[in-house]
């Protein structure tokens, strides 16, 4: 065989090789399957989807997944363990019911029904590398079950294996066929196809995103330019690739837009927030932004972090964003300058189901920030004439057409009712019955008839038929976990905060040298409130997302993620934690399933009185001289931190009222077990302080009175 001949089949084999190895890496987290039991312990039905964590907690009554009825189940976690370093690793749980746990194929650790914390721990050696891990867990005869897998080795106490080291085969038999209905189910939602079709779905009671209207048409005049709606209301999708409201009316075969869109447009044109007034003046209550103030705008858009959800170039379904943002490239085509404004004050004014933050703008940051949005967006759409248009057909149009089905006339809607009949179509079951091809699931104009085109592309209408052929019933289910991670998702919270070892969005950015965000380089922040000195430089670290669930009380939780918390905890950030519409509705779901996945209880436990005796040794060990010095660094209500350094902590008042006491204790032991590169010291050492003259320095014992006396 001559040397080019071997070169050119060994490239070849490489490359096979390289493309097999990639077609085998693995995915984040594990496969979960859940199988429902009968009560002799055979399985009636069986659902599958990812976790990240060997851990669930499922109240009595409430299933694990929306596709199985409530009652006793076996919940069976598979996929690989990343192991680091040659070492013993001892394995334990906490809760109720019974685990069998696998790794490497030998049984590491078996607890009979009972409570898992009873068993004693496993201490197993494993090498560097993968390992392939299952975990199985049956549920108790009765009340609540719940688990939690917890790992520890020589350099670290028992904690929950961090889902950065846990992955999975994302090609494991059947996965992929579960993720597609779970796909189907959240198109039903985001389309609103309940709006238009009558079901008889507990809405109260099932995806939180179902009763979510769309957003109100009022002032519409006012808001937006008259061009930039009709050819909106002819074709979304032309402007923005991603949008979920249909094309109700047909192009004709030269592309024209349809004059009933015109003449709906020419309607929406009319809507005023005050009945008199030229358009743009009757929603605004601000002045418009000026040219000057692009400068500090454009500090804003880097400094708010903007960036990871947005981008002025436009985008397509040809050419995406890499990173999911959107485009801004038509703004100035669409808005008013002062509605824009008004807009950026009070994004969710006119629609509460909106991924778009309110940052608490003030009115002279609002105006800045428009006027660098108005500057830098570049796209333009073509003119359209609104002269010939018929408004008083546009509204009867909007009324027949079933546009008032999503979108409502007048004050903003929070909760939409679903209506006890269809606008004159077919049931929604009759709809999405297996094997739909017409209506809404069609691919051609033919079989579509005069229901609206969504658009919708291969995999979102095989998503839809494979919800069909499983039926309906899992829209009336809410599945609290499933609902938080989808919200993760849906308003981008890893754009700005890191999650199970993954850099944030912004963070990328920062570093690709597209914007002036976190490159966790220490920054004057302008003007914060808490900042420091002056001229201090603090530290721009925004907080991590990997125990959220474990770390917070959901009551707190759900109150902060509706924007109910006044104040800030770490107010020397340049970055802001937002407001989202839908979470002042739905945040106290959002907040129990992150709590349920990570297998804690929905409800927080009750305290016990403070113990004064604790409270005073605590209050010895917060200060300077003696203790641990936690007043250098972090502020206690009112009183500031004395401390000049560039790294501040949160501040301390009400820390009992956000944390669990059990993530605090295992923070304290170990902060950069829980957040890598954070500069909290670590004070104990295999559970022991320098202070000896506090317990002899029981590390546990110090900590639990700082907790005392915090509360």
């Amino acid at each position: 065989m001559n040397l080019t001949r071997m070169t050119v089949l060994t490239c070849a084999c490489l490359a096979l090789a390289a493309a097999s190895v990639r077609a085998a890496d693995p995915a984040r987290g594990l496969v979960l399957t859940i199988e429902r039991l009968d009560r002799e312990g055979g399985v009636v039905a069986t659902d599958s989807r990812t976790a990240r964590l060997v851990a669930l907690y499922a109240p009595a009554g409430v299933s694990t997944t929306p596709f199985l009825e409530p009652g006793p189940f076996r919940a069976t976690w598979e996929g690989f363990l990343e192991v680091d370093l040659l070492d013993d690793y001892t394995f334990s749980a906490v809760g109720r019911g019974a685990l069998e746990l696998e790794v490497g194929g030998e049984t590491v650790f078996r607890a009979a029904q009972g409570d898992l914390a009873a068993t004693p721990p496993k201490t197993v050696e494993l090498d560097g590398g993968r390992h392939r891990i299952r975990a199985r867990y049956t549920s108790p005869t009765g009340g609540d079950a719940f688990v939690r897998l917890l790992w520890a080795s020589f350099d670290f106490a028992a904690e929950p294996i961090n889902p950065a080291v846990l992955t999975h085969d994302p090609e494991t038999a059947g996965l992929r066929e579960r993720m597609l209905v779970r796909r189907g189910r959240e198109v039903v939602a985001s389309r609103r196809c309940v709006r238009c079709h009558a079901t008889s779905i507990d809405i109260a009671g099932g995806m939180p995103e179902l009763d979510l209207g769309a957003p109100s048409l009022e002032g519409s005049s006012d808001r937006l330019d008259g061009a930039w709606l009709a050819r909106w209301i002819a074709d979304p999708r032309s402007l923005r690739h991603d949008a979920s409201m249909p094309r109700v009316f047909a192009p004709s075969a030269d592309g024209a837009i349809d004059p009933r869109a015109l003449d709906v447009a020419a309607h929406l044109a009319t809507l005023r927030s005050t009945p008199e007034g030229p358009p743009g003046d009757g929603a605004t209550r601000s002045a418009g932004p000026a040219s000057e103030d692009s400068a500090r705008g454009e500090e804003l858009f880097d400094s708010l972090g903007c960036i990871a959800c947005h981008v002025f170039e436009p985008v397509s379904s040809q050419r995406p964003d890499p990173r999911g943002r959107v485009s801004l490239a038509l703004v100035r085509a669409k808005w008013r300058p002062a509605a824009l404004v008004e807009f950026l004050l009070d994004p969710d004014r006119h629609h509460p189901a909106i991924a778009m933050p309110d940052f608490g703008l003030d009115a002279g940051e609002a105006r800045a920030l428009a006027a660098h949005v108005l500057a830098s967006a570049r796209g333009k759409i073509e003119p359209v004439d609104l002269s010939a248009a018929d408004p008083v057909r546009g509204k009867r149009l909007l009324e027949e057409s079933g546009c008032l089905s999503c979108h409502a006339i007048g004050p903003r809607p929070v909760r939409v009712a679903v209506p006890a009949v269809g606008t004159g179509t077919p049931p929604l079951a009759s709809a999405l019955r297996p094997g739909a091809t017409s209506g809404c699931l069609a691919t051609g104009a033919a079989d579509r008839g005069r229901a609206p085109d969504f658009d919708l592309d291969h995999e979102e209408l095989a998503a839809v038929r494979s919800l069909a052929a499983t039926g309906l019933a899992s829209l009336a289910r809410r599945c609290e976990p499933e609902y938080a991670e989808r919200r993760i998702a849906a308003l981008r919270c890893t754009a700005c905060h890191r999650r199970d070892g993954r850099l944030d969005t912004w963070s990328m950015l920062a570093g690709d040298g597209e914007a002036g965000g976190d490159l966790e380089r220490p920054r004057i922040p302008p003007g914060l409130p808490g900042a420091g000195g002056e001229g201090e430089a603090v530290l721009q670290i925004r907080p991590r997302l990997t125990w959220v669930g474990e770390k917070f009380r959901p009551e707190w939780l759900a109150t902060f993620l509706a924007g109910g918390v006044e104040g800030r905890v770490r107010p020397w950030l340049e970055a802001r934690m937002p407001h989202f519409a839908e979470l002042a509705i739905h945040g106290d779901s959002m907040a129990r399933g992150l709590a349920l996945a990570h297998g804690f209880p929905p409800v927080s436990t009750a305290l016990a009185p403070v113990d004064e005796k604790l409270a005073a040794i605590g209050e010895e060990l917060l200060v300077q001289g003696g203790g641990f010095s936690c007043l250098t660094c972090h502020d206690r209500g009112a009183q500031k931190a004395t401390g000049a350094f560039d790294a501040k902590g949160p501040n301390l008042d009400g820390f009992h009222e956000r944390l669990r006491k059990d993530f605090y204790h295992r923070f304290m032991s170990d902060p950069q077990r829980i957040d890598p590169g954070t500069k909290m010291p670590q004070f104990a050492i295999e559970g022991r302080t320098p202070l000896l003259d506090f317990f002899g320095g029981d590390a546990r014992r110090q900590f639990e009175a700082i907790w005392e006396c915090l509360r």
